[in-house]
């Protein structure tokens, strides 16, 4: 694991989330990154020992290091499977870069933040087809509640290609972008901290593998009404 500032990047995403040009959407509030809190890129012992490695017993789901990254592979439709970071956050802003390598185009994968070894948590979800969506996931429901739905999203990359995924989450507001640019908000006060994840879901019966690389972790405040 390997920690540092990054000013440049810091910077690069409050005018990103303030003064966007061009046509939306756009976010309604200002977001301030502050320091890296931790980065994974898999290359040495340390990455894969601060992230939740499994193989179920029938060998249907799995979460592995492979060729430097972390994939995770589920062989037909069991819900949502996820890979858990070992820290502790109330506000942050989780990033990765994650593509499919395996399985039919719309399964749905991404980042998940103040969860817990349960899957419970917030949900921001791309897929191959071009959509993204912000979901949660609670003690009391069996399957994962829409804060925002499944929407088309140009700046997407379709099909295998990778996609860098931003989730933010301070106080009750949830912010995601992709590619660098912001695709949707919500707000929810159903949690307040819990841990960064990575998680996928196999569309239909058939298997679907995704990769996530690149995975780092940072402060960030909420500044207000943009």
């Amino acid at each position: 694991m390997k920690t540092q500032r990054n000013p440049v990047w810091l910077l690069f995403l409050v005018a990103l989330a303030g003064c966007r040009s061009g046509e939306g959407p756009f976010p309604s509030q200002r977001l301030q990154l502050g320091d890296e809190r931790a980065s994974y890129s898999f290359s040495d012992e340390s990455d894969a020992a601060a992230w939740d490695t499994f193989v179920l017993s029938d060998q249907r789901a799995m979460f592995r290091i492979n060729e430097e990254a972390l994939e995770g592979g589920i062989l037909d439709n069991l819900g949502y499977i996820w890979s858990i970071n070992a820290e502790r956050y109330d506000d942050v802003a989780g990033q990765s870069t994650m593509w499919q390598t395996e399985g039919t185009i719309g399964s749905g994968f991404g980042l998940m933040c103040r969860a817990d070894g349960s899957g419970n948590g917030y949900y921001f979800l791309i897929s191959g087809q071009g959509r993204v969506s912000i979901r949660k996931a609670t003690p009391e429901q069996g399957v994962l509640l829409p804060l925002v739905e499944w929407q088309d999203s140009a700046v997407v990359r379709r099909g295998n290609e990778p996609n860098t995924v931003l989730a933010v989450c301070v106080g009750d507001y949830l912010a995601m972008f992709v590619n660098d640019q912001f695709v949707a908000e919500a707000r929810d006060e159903e949690f307040s901290s819990g841990q960064v994840a990575v998680t996928l879901a196999a569309a239909g019966d058939d298997a679907a593998w995704v990769r996530f690389d690149d995975i780092s972790t940072r402060d960030v405040l909420l500044l207000g009404p943009r």
